[in-house]
Parts: C-alpha cells; structure tokens; sequence
C-alpha cells in the first residue's frame, strides 16, 4: 500500500491599499508558512512501533509547492522513514479497507503559535490512499485544545459587549485592501458609524470609506500577523461626523476563514481574519503631550527651582515633583539624586531648612497665591519664590534665584543714600547758588533798566540822522542781548532746579531773523564777512514763541559761525515745511570746520565753544525741536535746527508789513514795473532778486553797474534802482540820470565811512548791510509808491498825548533811580504814578485812597512787596482791590509763583519791557472800562498806545 501525502498551508500574499502588486516579501511569508506546515506534519506523521507492526511508507511527492521551496527542502522531507501515530495509521487502513473518506483534526504547537491541521483520506485505486494535510496556522494556543462550542462563542461575546469595549473582527481582503466587519461591539459602531449598520459590509466597497482613512488600520493588520501577541498602535483619525480623534488601535492576527461559511480558507482565496480593539486616547495624549511639556519647561528652566511639596504633619514634606535644578540643589546639599515621591525625612533634609519655606507655605490662603522672599540661610542664597495652593496640602513653588540682585539691590541703597547725601550738598549749593544769581541779577538789571530806557527816550527824538538812529537802535538791541545774556545765566541755575519755562506770545519771524543779525553784524564787519539772509516765509507772518530765546539760539549760532570763519558768507536761512508744520532754521559758514575730536562733545558746556552751543541745544529741546550739524575740515559747518511751527493771528506790525507788501504787488500787477539790482555778491544778489520779483517787480540783476550801462533800455518803465554804494561812483550816477524817475536805495557795509552821495537830483535812501526787509519794505510802500501817486489807505488815530487816561497807578520802589525809569516810561501813556519808598507806606496809602493798579518791587527795606500784598488783599474791600504787579529782578520760576501765591497778580521781571507794559495797561483798562469813557486800548505803528471810541 502506498500512501500519497499532500501538505497544503494557508498562503497569503500581502496586497497594501494602493498597490496592485504584491510585496516581494510576501512569497518568503508563503515558504515559512508552508515550511511550517509541513514540518508540523512531519512531527505528526509517526508510527508508534509499540502499537502496530513495523511499518514504512515512502513519501509521495508534493504537490503545489511554490519556486522557491528548494531541493534542499524536498531531501529534508524524503530521506527519512517516519513513525506513523496510531490513530493517523488506523485512518489510512480504514480508509483502504472499508473504501471510505475519513476526516481528522490534529493540532500541533510550534516555535511561534500553533497548527491546525486537517487531514483528508482519499481512498485510490490499486489500493492507493490520497492523504491531504491541510495546516492552519494560529498565534495563540487552541482554546482547551478544541474549537469553542456555540454557547462558549456566544458567552464570549456576552462579556466583550458588556465591558462596552470598542471591538470587531475583521477580516482584510488581500487583494483589494478592503475590510470586513464580520463582527463588533456597540461602542465600535457608535463611535465610528454613528449607529450605521455596518456588520458584514465591506468599509469601502459598501460604506464608502477613502482608502487613505483605511491605509493605517490595514498596515497595522498586516504587521500583527508576523507577532505572537497583539500589535498595538496610535495614529490619528478622521471619523464619519469630521471629528479628529486620536485613536489606539491593539490588532490580533486570528487566521484565515471563509467569509461566507466560516470555514478556513483555500489558498485561492486570501482573506485575512483580525480581532481589533479600540480606544479614544485623545484626552490621554493631551495630557501626555501637556505633561511633556511640563516637563520639558520644568527641566530647561535652568534659572529657577520647581517644585510641587506636600506638607506632613510632622513638618516633613513629600517630593512630587521637581525639576532639574533642584535636584541639583539637593545634591550639593544633601548628595540625594533621585528625590522625586519621597519625603524630607527620607532624604535627610535637616528640619529647620525646610521650615524657612513650610512657613511660607503656612501665609498662602487655599486656592490663593503669595509670593515672598527667603533667605535660605543654609545656601546663603535670596530666593524670591511664588507659591500656590494645588489641592488638599500640596504647593507648587517656583524659586528664582536673586541673590545676586540683593547684593545690587544692598549696593544700590548704600549708593541711593550717598547720593542723596550728594543731593543735600547740590541742593544747599544752588540755593547759596540762586541766592548768589538772583542778588546779581538784581544788580545788573537795576542799572541796564536805566541805559535800555535811555537808549528808547534818545531814539524817539525827531532830529537825529539815519545813522545816527542806527546806531542808537543797535545800543538798544544789545542792551537786549546783553539782557538775554544775563537770563543765560539764570537759565542753567533755572534748568538745575527744573524751572526754566519758556514765555509763549505772537513773534513776528521777520523781526527776531533782523534783530539777531543786528546784533552780530558789525562782529562779521570787522572780519570782512557778509551776512546773507533771505528767509523763504512771508514777512508778516507770525508764529507761538519765546522771542529772546529764539533770538538767543540765532545769535549764539551767527556768532559761532563768525568765530571760526576768516574769510567768505555766512549764511542765516529759514525755511518753513507746512506739511509737518515745522520751521527750519540753518546757519552755514565756510571756516575751519570741526575736528573730529570735538564733535562728540560740541553741545555740552565749555565743550570747545563755552556755553553758547549748550545754551542753544537746551533751547531747541526745550521747544520741541532738534538741532544737528554737519562738518567738513576746512570747508565749513552747518548749524540746522528746526521747531514746530504754531501760526498766531496777526498782530498790529504783522497786519502792516503783510499789507505794505500787498499793496505794491497789486500795483505792480495794474502797472508794471521793472528794478535793477546790483549787488557784487551773488548769493546777496539772487536773495535780493528772488524777494523783489515776488513783488511783482521785474527785476534785473547785475553784479557791476558797467553791466547795467551797457544793456539797452526795456519798454518797461525802470522804477527801482537799489545800487551797491562801494561801486564806480561815475557809473553809480551815469545809470541814476539814465533812470530819473526811478526809486534809488544805495546799500552799504555796516562799518562803511564813506559820505559819497551821488551828484544826482536826489538819492531816496541808504541801507546798511545785511539788508532788512522790514526796512525796504517800509521804504518802497513810503516813499516810492507815493512818488508814483497812489494814495495808500492810512487809519487815522488819536494819540495817547492827544486825550488822557486817567488810571490810578502807585509804584512801591525804594530805588530812586527806578522810579525815575518807571515813571518815565507810564509818562509815555499820560499817567503819573504815586511813588512810595517801601511796602508799608503802600499799605498806608491804600487806606487813604484808591488806586487801580500798584507796582510792587519786591525786594524792599522796612516791608517787602510779597507782604505789602497779603496785607492789602486782607484789609482792602474787595471791591476796591487794585491789580497789584510784582517788580523783581529775579527771574526764577520760584520766586515768581510765591509772587502770585501772596496775591500778585502778574509779574514783571526787570528790566521793564514796553511791550509788557503796554498789555498790562491793555488788561487793566478793560478791568476798569469806566474810568476813561474809551472802551480799549491798542498799539499805533509807532508802538505807542491810543484809544479808539
């Protein structure tokens, strides 16, 4: 008898979704399944010797076996005889005896699971007998060594469904990467389906699921089946409703059945079948992923100690949590490392170390937060440490390290109290210091009061010449240098003591250009240097500023500017940027530059050039400007500034000026008129030109009078000459008579002696130079327009000297060289003053009688000013209370608020402005209208005060 064995094993051949082709290593799965399958054969098929009769069978040859099952193999199988088992020899006779097919299970275990094998007897021909052997391989042990039966499958699943577990088999079909439910649990379907009923439904065949959402599910299938144990894995999911969960998936391979009958599968048709549990671990990797940034934060936050301790009632505390620092804290004090779940007494940790912060802990309400420093004396270390109530006795504590700061902080108070030590000393300093400056102002103002006043009485005389005029109008202006001057000086006593203030009024922007060149011009006369400035704004326009400091920061940089040049112009331009509403002024010279050494420190005091440049950076700060310079060795430097630009209405120069100008351009539009200007400077003679065509004028500009000579005449009428004095004085008359009714203005040097004037019919006027425009401005509208017959618009008005006011003033000065001042200047507007020697007989005479306005000095013997008042303002009715106005020399903003607190109600500072004088007697008259029967006071063009009904 021969027996024909067949070994078949379920083969499978791994088809990923997406791939049409299986895997290369899919046929080497085949050979060790099929390897193990006949290999458990082998084991099976052996003859018990004992039981029966020696018997061999030779091994018919096998069938279906793939390429790549090597000779090898074949030898290994076919060499030897084997011992047949006892039932499986009884089969095989049985089988041939009684011609029956028999079927038998045998199981067998092997190195990685277990085989089910199904043996076939096929009873042949010629007493043949076929044996099939089909083996099943699983990778968990057969439950009791059998299948289950239908109530033990049934319970089975009764406990899965009752611990509500996200569960299902399923079964993989290899070629078409689709899954099977052939079994689930409740919460599987709910949480995936949303209740769909999707038992025995293929996932993308059926359910329409896209195979990417079923890409890792397959994978993890596939990998499970090269395990003895489950196959765990978490990926990210898209669910049915658009939720994105994190999903952890535990896969089983169980074997390889019939989808239809359950039966196990033929090699022909690869289905693979898995148990898959499932768990929503969203949450949990949350937390993982917080916990782990925790972690992350606590260990590389190197700078500070974390914590979480739990307080025992014993004083000790428990370790639950710290960080990297920490441990190394307690190393070095302790030589503990792993400290985390256990208590300061396990450690070690010495009781009264730990108590420094349990008592800390002992401050922090429940649920509440505190922080607070402690000085860990066992360290030697500060330590500023937050601390917060978690829950029950534990608290977290974040410690940082200050010690560091402490000792700065210890540095820093000793420095604070050297330093305000300092202070004291600096404070005591510049009150002697302000002492000193305010007795000095005192004394120096007293007696410019009287040469500023001389100066104004001597140039209101009628006979004096132009020259003469000239001269007296320079006095008075470096009087008010020399004034400003003096308020430089207070001014850096007023910024050490935070008082400097500027004095905010309508400045007339043409005035303050003209007046601080007055001022240095005969200073860049003795040097042969000219001084050019055109300034590109209207002439009356008006702006908000401090006029002396303005001029101040002018006259410092011209001066500057003269300094350091020998030779060339200086040049003073103003500009004004109406979109940022800012003037910009500049002052260029072509001297010896500044070194690079000195620029550093140009703007500090005595920094190169004394306290002019400091004085004008402090200025233009202090007004909301900027100041810059830009240099070049040898060529020159450029001084630029600028400061915002606050439009005033016009005032009563400002309305004139601009009115002058307006009526000449309309005149010059109906008739036209031409000018010949010649000038040898050009950057003189293009401003000079630019400012006369604006007029409407068209000009010609020269820079030698031949050249005028020879050009033949225009058909437009020449009515402007302005003529530079130093040239050919022939030619200077030759071209007047060719020009006779023409307006002539000769312009000179500002030192020039000469008395040449042309031999000519008449010369309308001489200029000095730098050429004022208020000045030609004043002369063109004056006298040329008149000589053209046109009848100017002129406001009549009465004069001061022409009606009386009858304001009664009282002036309270011991000096007597002041009350002569003061009374002189009130005589300008008719009032003569009652004058009393100090404060008490102030007091005394407004018992007397009454009076409107009192001028108060402030520094008197017997009873000073601020006295007299608070007594007046007590004892006078308050109906009969005067304005009282404070005279003082000291122009610290300290002293002027205690004028105001004792119930002044201005100051003047000495020396007396007219201007200031004017608006108070303005103020005053319309305070007492009754008085006069005129209703207000205004300015003449003269600068004097009259009255309109």
């Amino acid at each position: 008898m021969q027996c024909i064995t067949t070994w078949l094993s379920h083969g499978y051949l791994q088809k990923m979704p997406g791939h049409h082709r299986p895997r290369r290593h899919s046929l080497v799965r085949f050979r060790h399944c099929l390897d193990y399958a006949n290999r458990a054969a082998l084991n099976m098929l052996s003859l018990d010797w004992e039981a029966i009769e020696e018997q061999t069978c030779q091994l018919g040859p096998l069938n279906q076996m793939p390429p790549t099952f090597t000779a090898d193999d074949f030898e290994a199988i076919e060499k030897d005889t084997f011992k047949f088992s006892q039932t499986f020899w009884h089969c095989i006779k049985k089988c041939n005896e009684e011609k029956l097919s028999i079927t038998r299970n045998f199981d067998q275990p092997v190195n990685r699971g277990w085989f089910f094998i199904e043996a076939k007897f096929q009873p042949l021909m010629e007493g043949l007998v076929m044996v099939c052997l089909t083996g099943h391989h699983h990778v968990t042990p057969l439950y009791r060594k059998k299948r289950m039966c239908f109530d033990e499958q049934q319970n089975l699943l009764r406990m899965i469904d009752s611990h509500q577990t996200q569960c299902c088999i399923s079964i993989v079909d290899d070629d078409s990467g689709d899954v099977l439910v052939s079994h689930h649990t409740k919460p599987f379907v709910d949480q995936f389906w949303q209740g769909r009923e999707v038992l025995d439904k293929w996932a993308i065949a059926d359910l329409q699921w896209g195979e990417e959402q079923l890409e890792w599910w397959g994978k993890a299938m596939y990998s499970s089946m090269s395990q003895t144990g489950p196959l765990q894995i978490v990926n990210d999911l898209t669910l049915v409703s658009g939720k994105k969960i994190c999903m952890q998936m535990d896969c089983q391979y169980v074997d390889s059945i019939e989808k239809s009958t359950g039966r196990y599968l033929k090699m022909n048709q690869p289905q693979s079948g898995f148990i898959c549990s499932f768990t929503d671990v969203t949450e949990k990797r949350s937390l993982e992923e917080l916990a782990d940034v925790q972690r992350q934060i606590m260990d590389r936050a190197d700078h500070m100690h974390m914590l979480v301790l739990e307080v025992l009632d014993n004083g000790h505390a428990i370790y639950h949590l710290v960080n990297h620092m920490t441990e190394a804290y307690m190393k070095q004090m302790y030589n503990q490392e792993d400290i985390t779940g256990k208590s300061s007494e396990e450690l070690g940790v010495d009781p009264s170390h730990l108590k420094m912060y349990v008592d800390a802990i002992s401050r922090v309400q429940e649920g509440g937060t505190r922080r607070e420093v402690i000085h860990d004396t066992f360290s030697n270390q500060w330590f500023l440490c937050t601390i917060w109530h978690i829950k029950d006795k534990r608290y977290a504590l974040l410690c940082s390290d200050v010690s560091d700061m402490k000792n700065m902080s210890d540095e820093l108070m000793t420095s604070k109290k050297a330093l305000e030590e300092q202070i004291k000393v600096r404070d005591r300093a510049l009150v002697t210091q302000s002492r000193f400056l305010a007795t000095m102002s005192h004394e120096i103002r007293t007696p410019l009061q009287g040469i500023m006043e001389s100066l104004k009485s001597f140039a209101e005389k009628e006979d004096l010449l132009d020259e003469e005029k000239d001269m007296v109008n320079i006095g008075r202006i470096c009087s008010d240098q020399l004034l400003c001057v003096i308020n430089d000086v207070l001014d850096y006593s007023k910024i050490e003591a935070n008082e400097l203030e500027l004095e905010k009024r309508g400045v007339l922007l043409q005035a303050v250009v003209e007046e601080s060149i007055d001022i240095v011009k005969i200073q860049a006369a003795k040097k042969g240097l000219n001084i050019i400035s055109w300034p590109e704004f209207p002439i009356g326009y008006q702006i908000v500023a401090d006029f002396g400091r303005l001029r101040q920061i002018l006259v410092n940089l011209l001066s500057n500017a003269i300094k350091f040049t020998t030779k060339g112009d200086i040049i003073l331009a103003v500009s004004m940027d109406m979109q940022s509403r800012t003037i910009r002024f500049s002052v260029k010279d072509e001297g010896i530059g500044i070194s690079q050494s000195f620029r550093d420190n140009i703007f500090k005091p005595f920094g190169g050039t004394g306290l002019g440049l400091s004085i004008v950076k402090r200025f233009v700060d202090l007004m909301g400007g900027q100041i810059s310079f830009e240099s070049v060795e040898g060529e020159g430097t450029t001084f630029s500034f600028f400061i915002p630009c606050h439009e005033h209405p016009q005032e009563e120069e400002s309305r004139r000026l601009s009115s002058m100008e307006e009526q000449i351009s309309t005149y010059n539009r109906s008739q036209p008129a031409r000018a010949i200007i010649i000038q040898s400077n050009d950057r003189e003679l293009v401003g000079m030109k630019t400012w006369i065509d604006s007029m409407n004028y068209q000009s010609t500009g020269y820079h030698r009078v031949e050249e005028a000579i020879g050009e033949k005449r225009e058909e437009v009428k020449t009515s402007l000459l302005i003529i530079e004095r130093g040239q050919n004085h022939h030619h200077i008359e030759q071209i007047i008579r060719r020009y006779p009714t023409a307006y002539v203005i000769l312009t000179e040097g500002p030192t020039d002696k000469t008395n040449y004037r042309p031999d000519v019919e008449y010369v309308c006027d001489v200029m000095k130079k730098p050429i004022r425009k208020r000045q030609v401005l004043a002369s063109l509208h004056q006298k040329c327009l008149r000589r053209r017959s046109m009848a100017l618009p002129m406001e009549k008005r009465r004069t001061i000297e022409e009606e009386k006011i009858t304001l009664r003033v009282m002036v309270a000065e011991d000096n007597e060289f002041n009350q002569k001042v003061i009374s002189r200047m009130l005589s300008r507007y008719s009032i003569v003053p009652h004058i009393v020697e100090n404060g008490k007989e102030a007091v005394e005479e407004m018992e007397k009688g009454d009076y409107d306005i009192i001028l108060m000095d402030c520094n008197m013997p017997i009873m000073g000013g601020i006295e007299a008042t608070s007594v007046i303002r007590k004892s006078v009715n308050e109906k009969k209370q005067p304005v009282i106005v404070a005279l003082t020399a000291d122009a610290m903003a300290s002293n002027r608020q205690m004028c105001l607190d004792a119930g002044m109600d201005e100051v003047l500072v000495k020396p007396i402005q007219t201007e200031a004088l004017q608006r108070l007697l303005s103020s005053t008259q319309q305070r007492f209208p009754d008085l006069t029967g005129h209703q207000q006071i205004y300015t003449n063009a003269h600068g004097k005060i009259d009255y309109r009904n």
